[in-house]
């Protein structure tokens, strides 16, 4: 529920959720964690990239979303890729 709501917020104001990133990506990295919970945070991570693509283009939360493309729920691969083509637009390199 609460990843959710960081979707929402993200999608309305990607600054506000620049703070809990680390946050975030702990969530994206935590294999125990549900894995509609690390979509989610992968989501947010995206909508943050577009505007502040260096706070979370660090190679940890790269590998992560790439990891996380191994998921067999379709709806959870599309979310990741979302996020890296987010982090890909917002910085190229």
């Amino acid at each position: 529920m609460t990843a959710k709501l960081f979707v929402t917020i993200a999608e309305a104001d990607r600054e506000a959720v620049v703070p809990v990133v680390s946050a975030l990506a702990d969530r994206l990295a935590d294999e125990d964690e549900f894995y509609h919970v690390r979509a989610r945070s992968a989501e947010v991570l995206g909508y943050i990239a577009l505007e502040n693509p260096d706070a979370v283009a660090s190679p940890e939360i790269l590998a992560e979303l790439r990891i996380g493309l191994s998921f067999d729920e379709p709806e959870v691969k599309e979310k990741l890729a979302k996020a890296l083509e987010y982090i890909a637009l917002g910085n190229p390199r």
